[in-house]
């Protein structure tokens, strides 16, 4: 199943994120750019995630899931900054986050 992928994308991209991170310390400098690289694939990952509820592709009981994930990611400091500093260089990219984001990550993009 794809959604089964998806899941794998995510688990890969978080093993690649230091402990310290995940649990909401601050990233060490010498990690920080190999941190944000990390958080910016886990922003595409959302991303994608958001398209695939738009057009159906997944339930709205995985697509709760993966929005409590994000809400519960984004609320650790080092990915709220890095989410806000890419929203702000780019602020054409990443519309689908933005605007799960705005919504305080409870919606629902298919409506």
């Amino acid at each position: 199943m794809f959604e089964d992928s998806i899941n794998k994308e995510y688990r890969d991209i978080s093993q690649r994120i230091p402990y310290k991170v995940l649990i909401g310390d601050e990233v060490p400098l010498s990690e920080a750019n190999a941190v944000n690289n990390e958080i910016y694939n886990y922003m595409d990952l959302c991303n994608e995630q958001i398209y695939l509820r738009m057009s159906d592709r997944v339930s709205k009981k995985t697509w709760n899931n993966w929005q409590e994930g994000m809400k519960t990611n984004f609320e650790l400091k080092v990915f709220n900054d890095t989410l806000d500093e890419v929203f702000e260089k780019l602020p054409s990219n990443f519309i689908e986050l933005q605007s799960v984001k705005a919504l305080n990550f409870n919606t629902d993009p298919k409506k």
